[in-house]
């Protein structure tokens, strides 16, 4: 949910002695803010954020590649199964920077995307930024703004300021919900962790994306891909899965049906 936060003015009476008894009064002017006031796309976007609850789920896998990179996106579709908004979640293994790209949608048509996430310049210290960028019709980006802080739950307190114009491409974002190019699901292996086993889907190359999913069971689909072993690797699959999150806090998705499938375009 969006906290809306308002400002109100401050005014500072000062009390000033002169000699024994004379006395001024001085008021301060209240501070004017230099920022970017809210628009009406603003409050689509926070009133979209507060009904987040009500509208249905679409969730991708969760998506590890090398080390601590990790990647997944969730959908929100109105009553009518109208897109509304889609988060991108990303966390670069390497630097550890986070990012989570908001894209907002009225009528199938995005209008407006936030980006939150951690900057690392060099040899100065790290801050986090909030960049919302605002489309037209034809879905050209119009202008964006930008507001910064040291901390990410500090952001609602900095006000925006005109920022250089950057376009927030949602096209990854539907590549990892439809399973395409490199996040095509193919038979990578199974693995065993404690009291759970997995099959590991993920693009056929080493060096890309995998997803792990709970098996709940044997199927016939998987009684094959154990029997072929290593000649089954890169066989394409269809899954259908649902995340949940288990007693202990940890997030994984759970395997509900696997099929062998035709190869998906890249």
């Amino acid at each position: 949910m969006i906290r809306s936060i308002s400002a109100l003015p401050l005014i500072l009476f000062l009390v000033y002695a002169c000699g024994n008894e004379q006395k001024t009064n001085k008021t301060q002017e209240p501070i004017k803010s230099t920022g970017i006031a809210p628009n009406e796309f603003d409050n689509l976007m926070a009133n979209i954020d507060m009904q987040l609850d009500s509208f249905a789920l679409v969730q991708s896998l969760l998506y590890t590649k090398d080390e601590n990179t990790m990647l997944d996106v969730t959908a929100y579709l109105d009553k009518n199964d109208a897109m509304t908004k889609i988060v991108e979640y990303f966390q670069d293994g390497e630097t550890g920077e986070v990012s989570r790209k908001h894209f907002y949608f009225n009528g199938g048509a995005k209008y407006a995307s936030k980006h939150i996430h951690e900057v690392q310049p060099k040899g100065k210290k790290p801050y986090y930024s909030e960049v919302v960028t605002f489309y037209d019709k034809n879905l050209k980006p119009t202008s964006s703004k930008e507001r910064i802080a040291d901390f990410e739950e500090n952001l609602e307190q900095s006000e925006f300021q005109k920022a250089k114009i950057q376009n927030m491409k949602v096209d990854n974002a539907f590549k990892v919900l439809n399973q395409e190019g490199e996040y095509a699901l193919t038979f990578q292996g199974f693995a065993d962790a404690g009291q759970y086993s997995f099959l590991i889907v993920g693009e056929d190359d080493p060096n890309g994306y995998t997803s792990s999913l709970s098996i709940q069971g044997d199927t016939p689909t998987l009684i094959r891909l154990r029997s072929q072993g290593k000649s089954a690797l890169g066989t394409p699959l269809a899954v259908n899965f649902e995340r949940m999150i288990d007693a202990q806090g940890y997030e994984m998705s759970i395997l509900l049906g696997v099929q062998i499938a035709e190869p998906k375009k890249k």
